[in-house]
């Protein structure tokens, strides 16, 4: 009843048959190319259907790249039904799924224990394997394949005193953001396996943290089967998020090891054997000084660890940069990490390796007064008969009070260095990987791919110079022809419709790229057939498409105007709400390095309110241009309502919007400025006291658009040259140390006057290339200029000749 296609005769083997068999049988996640894929059923005549996270598409792929890590050989034992697999590496979940048998409704969550009764098909046996519950930032990044760390939680519930274990906690989710990389805390909660905490949950974890049990590999069942909640050691959390999670990279502060005194206590951390049966990338500053470094590392290399010193030649010993204790291997740079990480998985060796990073040396404690200090702690804890999980818990806080609080800063300062080094890793990892993706995977969607939030393209790009963040909207104007026709409003009429693509943010970003700058556009679209219209649009007109995401149980955004048979508008329908459903976590978690790298970032009226104020917060903290483009007098008020504008570095209203904002602002009615006179003084004294609301709101450079008489730019200091004053077209006046000057619009032939519709836009587009290039902003106005004249004689909203003012 079903369809497979195959790529090559070759792939038509017993194996790839009886595997993607398994899966229109199964509804299992697996992980392939750091990508969670769900196979399931397309019915009649379709080909196999396979989805990502609770969406759905119909892709045609190879089964060696559906299925990467495939058992190589399946033998069916006789009288069971095990389904053995004789080769090595990432499937060990697909692995214990077919030994189950192929039942379908097998798949529970977390926390979910109810029976749950079918008939499979090879036999009786069926595990319910858990599956995670992932934060929207984790999944959105897995199914994106961008780089994700594992970060332990036991060292936030049991490794610091609060609040310095929230506050290290947040500082390194935030150090692994700033790199590029998506962090996912790891705990259990209520019996909720959970990946990725959210700011909530981590402040439960930091404060009430005498309610969380410490869980290694051996506790996890205890804690989910009885509803706990848990803190994962590095054994726990490297088990969730290799064997359950598919995450490849885990930071943590330090591993645990042998403890001293072994031959009488036989104390030895559960890390080291996990370490050696979990294909996981453990980065660390090495085993905690507290233990018997020397043996530790026997007992890593009896199991087949493989251990490395980041630059260093010498295992790290936690709070110093040395322990005495060689490494039988050294990497310099992520890059080298992460071929050694993926020729550790491709060959299959199924263990896992220790990345051992010396603290900064401007944070290295005493090692001395540290060595004393655990000693006394040690004699302590033995005359207290302390043992087991309680002896490390203990040591840290004794050591910390012992050294005055020195050990307490070194273990935060190295814990923010590993999660640094490590998001480096895991971002090159995840590079890696694509770029192996890119050569072999051949994706052919016939549908639109529907997940919380997913690009429906990934292009291979030069790194944006410009990012916007606004709207892409599909227009659609109708006109009645009326005369003969006639016009009866109530009822239909004949005329023509146009469907074009319109949108704020598509406009700037389209200009900005024909004016030669890699721009990035980032919008929504709804999951709807008009997404794929839209994005094959944004293509067309020459825009990256991998900014474009799909939001589900959305309309893509859609402007309706319908208009009289003398050209007047009648009336208009704006549906923009799945702007609404767009956020920070997600462009942050999607495009942030691309936000990383830009020059100056854009956004636009249209998005909502928390996004546009974490958008200018993360322009504050990172020193970075942003433009605001208002839109329209209905959303002007945004930036307002979002508290951004002392962030705002470039606003561009018209004369509506500009009074609109001074009232918002004074909360007294301010008239928009009469432009039909001819004096260009009496517009720029009349424009002059709205700006200045704004200035000393915090806006540094506004530029307001007066229609046919051009521009006037109010700045708060001086921002244009000597040379730039002595231009004609523009005054300057002084105003409470803010400046304005003015620039004249260019002149248009009336009988070639088409529309002034993508006016601003096309400004403002150019203008932001200039600025993402390195130019001065006298040329950036002139360049947006230039750009909106083209624009006014151009039946397009962005005129394709903008080409030839290329940079």
């Amino acid at each position: 009843n079903y369809r497979i296609k195959f790529e090559r005769a070759r792939d038509v083997t017993f194996d790839s048959v009886v595997c993607i068999a398994a899966g229109i049988h199964l509804s299992f996640k697996i992980l392939v190319s750091n990508r969670l894929l769900r196979p399931s059923v397309q019915g009649g005549d379709e080909r196999l259907c396979v989805s990502c996270g609770e969406g759905r598409s119909i892709w045609r792929l190879a089964p060696r790249v559906l299925l990467p890590a495939l058992p190589r050989r399946l033998a069916m034992m006789t009288g069971g039904s095990l389904l053995r697999r004789a080769g090595t590496g990432r499937c060990q979940r697909l692995e214990a799924v077919l030994r189950g048998g192929l039942c379908p409704d097998h798949h529970v969550k977390s926390g979910d224990r109810r029976q749950r009764h079918s008939s499979g098909s090879f036999g009786a046996t069926r595990p319910r394997l858990i599956s995670p519950s992932f934060s929207d930032e984790v999944k959105v990044a897995i199914e994106r394949g961008r780089g994700v760390v594992a970060l332990e939680s036991t060292i936030v519930a049991h490794g610091m005193p609060f609040p310095a274990n929230l506050e290290t906690a947040e500082a390194v989710e935030r150090v692994v953001r700033e790199q590029g990389a998506t962090p996912a805390t790891i705990a259990i909660l209520a019996g909720d396996v959970k990946v990725g905490l959210e700011p909530h949950e981590l402040q439960q974890l930091a404060e009430n943290s005498h309610e969380f049990s410490k869980a290694s590999r051996r506790d996890l069942a205890v804690a989910v089967g009885l509803g706990r909640s848990a803190a994962t050691t590095v054994s726990g959390t490297a088990v969730i998020a290799s064997g359950m999670a598919g995450i490849s990279v885990f930071v943590t502060g330090g591993i645990g090891g042998v403890h001293r005194g072994v031959e009488a206590t036989m104390d030895v951390s559960a890390d080291l054997a996990d370490l050696s049966r979990t294909p996981v990338l453990t980065v660390c500053a090495g085993a905690k000084s507290i233990l018997d470094i020397p043996r530790t590392l026997e007992v890593l290399e009896t199991n087949g660890v493989t251990v490395l010193g980041w630059q260093t030649d010498e295992f790290p010993a936690f709070f110093t940069r040395k322990s005495g204790c060689p490494v039988p291997h050294t990497v310099n740079t992520a890059a080298e990490m992460a071929r050694i990480l993926d020729a550790n998985e491709r060959l299959g060796l199924g263990s896992g390796l220790v990345l051992a990073i010396p603290i900064p040396e401007e944070h290295a404690a005493d090692g001395e007064a540290i060595e004393r200090a655990i000693q006394t702690a040690l004699e302590e804890a033995d005359r207290d008969g302390i043992r087991a999980r309680d002896t490390t818990p203990f040591l840290l806080r004794r050591v910390n009070e012992l050294t005055q609080g020195a050990s307490l800063r070194a273990n935060i300062a190295l814990v923010l260095n590993n999660a640094k080094i490590g998001a480096e890793v895991a971002v090159a990892y995840a590079e890696l990987r694509a770029n192996e993706t890119q050569q072999d995977l051949v994706l052919m969607p016939s549908l639109p791919l529907h997940t919380a939030v997913k690009s429906q393209e990934a292009v291979a790009e030069p790194p944006p110079r410009a990012v916007v963040i606004g709207g892409v909207v599909m227009d659609t104007v109708g006109a009645a022809m009326g005369g003969e026709h006639g016009f009866t409003p109530g009822s239909s009429n004949i005329g023509r419709c146009l469907q074009s693509l319109g949108g704020v943010g598509k406009n700037v970003a389209e200009c900005s790229t024909r004016h030669g700058v890699p721009t990035l556009l980032v919008s929504a679209v709804g999951a709807d057939a008009a997404a794929d219209t839209i994005v094959s649009m944004v293509k067309a007109a020459g825009l990256r498409p991998d900014g474009i995401v799909s939001v589900p149980t959305q309309r893509s955004a859609a402007y309706v105007a319908v208009h009289g048979p003398t050209g007047d508008l009648v009336c208009g329908i704006a549906d923009m709400d799945v702007f609404d459903a767009l956020t920070w976590e997600h462009v942050s978690s999607m495009y942030g390095p691309a936000l990383d790298k830009a020059a100056i970032i854009a956004c636009d009226g249209n998005l909502s309110t928390e996004l546009l104020a974490d958008l200018a917060s993360y322009c504050a903290s990172k020193t970075k241009p942003l433009w605001f483009e208002p839109v329209s007098v209905s959303k002007c008020c945004r930036c307002i309502d979002a508290g951004m504008l002392r962030h705002i570095t470039y606003m561009s209203p018209n004369a509506s919007e500009l009074a609109a904002l001074a009232s918002r602002i004074t909360l007294e009615h301010h008239e928009t400025v009469d432009l039909t006179t001819t004096d260009v003084e009496d517009v720029v004294n009349a424009i002059s006291p709205q700006v200045e609301i704004l200035l000393k709101a915090g806006v540094k450079v506004v530029l307001t658009s007066v229609g046919p008489h051009g521009v006037v730019i109010g700045t708060k200091g001086h921002l244009l040259s000597a040379q730039e004053e002595a231009v004609d077209t523009r005054h300057e006046l002084l105003v409470s140390a803010s400046h304005y000057f003015h620039i004249a619009a260019e002149q248009i032939d009336p009988e070639k006057f088409k529309n002034s519709n993508g006016a601003g836009d096309s400004f403002v587009g150019a203008a932001i290339a200039v600025l993402a290039s390195g130019g001065e902003l006298k040329e950036a106005v002139n360049a947006g200029m230039a750009a909106a004249a083209l624009s006014c004689v151009s039946d397009e909203a962005i005129s394709p000749h903008i080409t030839d003012l290329r940079l």
